[in-house]
């Protein structure tokens, strides 16, 4: 449970819940347990429960993921188009929005009006604060096109569910010393986050402790992911 509470705080640090919300923050600890609970009655397909714990939460800030993880549930959830609108209407500029958008453009009834196309995150393409800062010192002395051509790679191709090919190039940039080793595992964890969201678990485990065991300060994006697998796995 330590693990998954600092995983989910460390998370909301990482994050704002908005793009023009530029102010980070830290979960209390109340609200980290509490996120941690409604993720694991979800995954378990129990709704009530989990619709309790979701209204004693005072931080909304990863309420996102929430709705996402239920509307994209395998087995126990089917998410109807209005719920898959609303989301949009909600959370366009969400890390994963493309994934809900796909969903509700399949289960759109033909006289529905369409739903909200995603948004680009500015984090996603530029940098935004806060960064560790040894990680703001390797970007300042990185050429910024390529890397920016480089992150833009990398989130394409595990979108694509191509995690192989992704890894591959940014190991031959590492090793021509293109990127640091700090911008590297920052990109490992993107490709961890898209294994996990994708259903290759086993994959995002494995990646997302070598990332948070090596770089954590600076891609803690890994402890998120690292974090909530062990959790699920009662590895806890």
């Amino acid at each position: 449970m330590r693990l998954i509470v600092l995983a989910v705080a460390l998370f909301a640090l990482a994050f704002p819940a908005a793009a023009e919300d530029a102010a980070p923050r830290v979960l209390s600890p109340d609200d980290a347990a509490l996120y941690a609970e409604i993720l694991e009655l979800q995954a378990d397909g129990r709704w009530r429960e989990a619709d309790a714990a979701v209204a004693r939460v005072s931080d909304p800030v990863l309420m996102g993921y929430v709705k996402m993880e239920r509307l994209l549930h395998p087995t126990a959830y089917r998410a109807r188009y209005e719920e898959l609108r609303e989301w949009m209407a909600y959370y366009a500029d969400h890390p994963e929005a493309d994934k809900i958008y796909s969903l509700a453009l399949k289960r759109r009834p033909k006289a529905a009006s369409p739903p909200l196309a995603p948004v680009r995150r500015k984090w996603r393409s530029e940098l935004s604060p806060p960064l560790h800062p040894d990680l703001e010192r390797d970007y300042a002395r990185t050429s910024r096109p390529r890397l920016t051509q480089i992150e833009g790679r990398v989130r394409h191709l595990a979108g694509k569910e191509q995690a192989s090919l992704a890894l591959k190039e940014i190991d031959g940039h590492l090793k021509r010393g293109v990127i640091t080793e700090r911008q590297y595992d920052r990109m490992r964890s993107w490709i961890a986050a898209s294994l996990y969201y994708q259903g290759y678990q086993a994959r995002a485990r494995d990646l997302a402790d070598a990332v948070a065991g090596r770089s954590g300060d600076s891609a803690v994006l890994a402890y998120w992911i690292s974090g909530l697998i062990h959790y699920r796995e009662n590895d806890i």
